[in-house]
């Protein structure tokens, strides 16, 4: 069965509060927003260029949501002092203003993996060297966890899961898998918990590496989470925090 999330700004408010204190206050904000379309996706950009980031983080938004819900994140998410966030649009309209990366019935599933999969694969022609990750929260955390199997063309070096729902039609394939950093609150009334615990069950028999950060909130992302992210990211990456 398919969870929608249909209220994910309401949850994420209290981060963007912080986020707004955070972008008021730091003299080393991430950059202007820049646009890039690859794969028939429009996305926004922040950060390095694509073409000399040494780290790439691609993050899709959850279901409602409009594209832009997510831009902000890399003011939280410290990928390291070079890095580009890329904050791609879902194709499907939901309402007046949100996005969907598939409907209610399912459509639009196995298209939108294709055209991400294609997304990272220019990105990864623009940028051979950098290490690329993608990850996204609830409906696009749970298409993320579909690209653990990507192809070898993506250099997926990371997935980050925020959130998913345990939805794995491709699951791994691979002998040489990304890294996988999921996190999913306890006191989720949208996804259940239990699902993203079964999640890296899932991972780990297929030799997957996974660290699991559980959280006491609901369907949210955090501060910590965040925090946990870059860090995670900053490992399998190797590259130092941005502010050193």
């Amino acid at each position: 069965m398919i969870v929608f999330d249909t209220g994910f700004i309401v949850r994420i408010f209290p981060l963007l509060l912080i986020l707004v204190c955070c972008l008021g206050c730091n003299s080393n904000s991430s950059g202007p927003a820049g646009s890039y379309t690859a794969g028939g996706l429009t996305t926004q950009t922040k950060g390095t260029s694509i073409e000399t980031a040494k780290t790439i983080v691609v993050l899709l938004h959850g279901y409602g949501a409009p594209g832009s819900d997510m831009v902000g994140l890399e003011e939280m998410i410290d990928a390291g002092p070079e890095a580009a966030f890329v904050y791609p649009v879902g194709p499907f309209p939901v309402g007046s203003e949100g996005r969907a990366w598939w409907e209610k019935s399912g459509t639009g599933f196995d298209s939108s993996r294709v055209q991400v999969i294609e997304l990272l694969k220019e990105i990864a022609k623009k940028s051979p060297e950098a290490k690329i990750f993608v990850g996204g929260f609830s409906q696009g955390g749970t298409l993320a966890s579909n690209l653990v199997s990507a192809p070898e063309a993506c250099h997926l070096h990371g997935v980050l899961l925020f959130s998913p729902s345990t939805k794995l039609d491709h699951p791994p394939d691979a002998i040489d898998l990304p890294e996988v950093f999921l996190s999913h609150g306890k006191n989720d009334q949208v996804l259940p918990f239990d699902g993203s615990v079964h999640l890296q069950e899932i991972f780990k028999s297929f030799n997957c590496s996974v660290t699991f950060r559980p959280f006491d909130e609901g369907h949210t992302l955090t501060v910590d989470v965040m925090v946990a992210a870059g860090d995670f990211i900053r490992r399998v990456a190797q590259v130092s925090p941005r502010d050193q």
